[in-house]
């Protein structure tokens, strides 16, 4: 009996073990790390981190909350009990930033949770930089006060992660990132574009070979869906986009941001419902559906968009203008504008598949109960003489969650980026554009309109 019992210990370890990729896994508790309240386990995970690049072993992080100020994965993994047993919580969002570099860091089956407060470009929650066969899978963002994933790296995959409540762009690709498979994400209540892969000029290369697949984007008060501003070589397919501010699929070159052309970007196969959200308030804005166009020099050229089904979007389903040539637009829901060309093309997309790092296709993400709550949109005329005068701010509208986009004052709209717009002061008569949770929006409109 007692030789079963050890034996049965014995396997359990083994496959403890194996669960964390190794026989031996370093813990954070071994290093000082508690899952407590007010205690930064900051110094004990850095140790756990420094000690498992050493000896080329795991870093596990158990069941709990366990509160932290930025942290660095140079080439190692980083493994959680799950996205709903373990988290990381970052009590300042000014000092969330987790960094994988070098060589095939990873991070999985962890929650990164902060409450954001006000947008910025510095403070994503992930962050691959300098990396080469990094991993981003399995994991949880709730809230960052800039990017949630922000990819500035090569060689790597972002699959199967929630991704929700962030400032800016949900998952974002930039700075001559390459070869990278994003697939079976879900994104929620992005402040800005829920993927995208964005090459500026700035940055000397373009964005290459990007496989987006089987992800799930919805419900964003601000951006577009998935998007591709500067940059070659990129699959979008087998995605599902709705109820997004601007176009559900957006590829472009904007000069107002200097960013390079589009060559040769793969369309295929996605559904697109709703989109532009923004359109239905303000008909000026006319992104559509599908949105291809360049307001710079440089073309945005061989694009094929075939097989994508389009539905209830206000404005047109697909929209091309500006500096473009060679856009391939056959055998979708929609008729082809007489912009586009129907037959031809030799557009492939991107050069990499989901075997890239030994990996497999990734499926659609399943939907979890609770997982987001749908955005809702209102203008709200200010009738509260007593926050007449005041800034936004002062006034505490947004306290309650609810994102002021902008203010229509007479026949002018108001809006800039968010840091200057909060200073707006506010008159009489403004009619305020809110973006929120159901709930979140509900609280804002009270106080707008009844001064509770």
């Amino acid at each position: 009996m007692v030789a079963a019992s050890a034996l049965l210990l014995l396997l359990s370890v083994v496959s403890f073990s194996a669960a964390l990729g190794g026989d031996e896994a370093i813990n954070i508790v071994d290093y000082g790390a508690r899952p407590e309240k007010n205690f930064d386990s900051t110094e004990a995970i850095t140790k756990a981190l420094a000690a498992a690049k050493e000896a080329g072993r795991v870093v596990y992080i158990p069941e709990g909350t366990w509160e932290y100020r930025k942290l660095t994965i140079d080439s190692v993994r980083l493994k959680g009990a799950g996205s709903d047993k373990t988290t990381l919580f970052a009590p300042d969002p000014k000092k969330q930033m987790i960094v994988l570099k070098g060589d095939k860091p990873a991070i999985e089956n962890i929650r990164v949770s902060t409450v954001p407060t006000r947008r910025d470009s510095e403070n994503d929650a992930v962050q691959a930089n300098d990396a080469d066969g990094f991993e981003i899978s399995h994991i949880e963002i709730d809230g960052a006060n800039a990017a949630g994933i922000m990819i500035y790296a090569k060689n790597g995959r972002v699959t199967n992660n929630l991704v929700r409540n962030t400032k800016s762009d949900s998952i974002h690709v930039s700075n001559h990132s390459s070869d990278i498979y994003i697939a079976g994400n879900l994104v929620r209540n992005s402040g800005d574009d829920c993927i995208a892969v964005v090459s500026y000029q700035v940055q000397k290369e373009m964005c290459r070979n990007i496989m987006i697949e089987n992800n799930d984007v919805a419900d964003q008060y601000w951006g577009r869906g998935i998007t591709v501003v500067g940059g070659e070589n990129v699959t979008i397919r087998n995605n599902r986009v709705a109820n997004t501010s601007g176009a559900g699929i957006y590829i472009a070159s904007e000069s107002s941001y200097q960013t390079f052309g589009v060559d040769n970007v793969l369309v295929q196969g996605n559904t697109v419902v709703n989109c532009p959200g923004l359109y239905r308030l303000f008909p000026d804005f006319l992104q559509g559906g599908i949105e291809v166009f360049s307001s710079t020099e440089l073309p945005v050229q061989n694009v094929l968009i075939e097989n994508n089904k389009v539905e209830n979007s206000p404005s047109n389903p697909v929209r091309i203008h500006g500096l473009v040539k060679s856009i391939f637009v056959r055998n979708n829901s929609f008729p082809a504008p007489e912009s586009a060309e129907s037959e031809g093309g030799n557009v492939t997309g991107s050069t990499i598949s989901s075997s890239i790092l030994g990996g497999a296709p990734v499926a659609l993400p399943q939907i979890p109960n609770g997982f987001g709550l749908p955005v809702q949109e209102a203008v709200v005329k200010l009738k509260n003489d007593a926050l007449s005068g005041k800034s936004l701010k002062e006034s505490k509208i947004t306290a309650g969650g609810a994102y002021v986009r902008g203010i229509w004052r007479g026949n002018s709209w108001i809006a800039g980026p968010e840091s200057t717009r909060e200073e707006m002061t506010l008159e009489s008569g403004d009619r305020l554009l809110l973006v929120g949770t159901s709930p979140n929006v509900d609280k804002a409109r009270k106080m707008i309109e009844d001064g509770e």
